[in-house]
């Protein structure tokens, strides 16, 4: 049994299924929200080959001349995420971490679980899971005609056939040629939804 916090972990996340696979646990993803507050690290469990991964965002913060933390995944669908299913060794893995959490002075923390990979499970051993909201997917291994007609409302099919027959394209942009104009475009969206600023990023991200 061996835990630890670190820095850099797609070392370990590169050994894990291909199924466990998902850009939000990398680190590159969980470093775009670093800030002068906000820290990407990852709490890793390790039994021989067995490994849980938990990346997040950790705050450092003064009261009353003491040093605490929180912490709270990045933006998108985050949590821990294992390369096993057995419940005891994540229950055990998820348990640690808490252990790590009493012992380091943290005193809150906010997880946005992955819909698809139920990282949700088990989590009630250390804290309260609470439903926020559905989240909409469409099956890619459907065929193109099944994901047309049973994954996109009649309303959005709508739309969509509306949009070509204004000539609108998709274009598949590797060079980044558009850049600009999507966020311009995504910009003028926030501002007409009246977004919080949450929703704005910097231009490097």
């Amino acid at each position: 049994m061996k835990s630890s916090i670190v820095k850099n972990w797609d070392n370990y996340y590169a050994s894990f299924p291909l199924e466990c696979y998902d850009i939000y646990f990398e680190e590159k993803y969980i470093k775009l929200y670093e800030t002068n507050d906000n820290e990407a690290v990852c709490f890793i469990y390790e039994e021989n080959d067995k490994i849980l991964l938990f990346p997040f965002l950790r705050r450092r913060f003064d009261f009353k001349g003491e040093i605490y933390y929180d912490f709270e995944t990045a933006y998108g669908y985050g949590g821990p995420i294992s390369n096993n299913t057995e419940n005891d060794f994540n229950i055990r893995a998820l348990i640690n971490f808490k252990k790590y959490c009493v012992d380091n002075d943290y005193v809150a923390g906010f997880v946005r679980f992955h819909p698809l990979l139920n990282n949700h499970l088990n989590f009630d051993s250390i804290g309260n899971i609470i439903f926020d909201r559905h989240t909409i997917a469409i099956d890619l291994t459907l065929s193109e005609e099944d994901i047309w007609m049973k994954e996109i409302s009649t309303k959005n099919r709508s739309t969509i056939k509306k949009g070509i027959n204004s000539g609108l394209e998709f274009i598949v942009d590797k060079d980044y040629n558009y850049l600009n104009d999507f966020v311009r475009l995504y910009e003028s969206t926030m501002n007409k939804v009246e977004a919080d600023s949450f929703f704005y990023f910097q231009q490097n991200y």
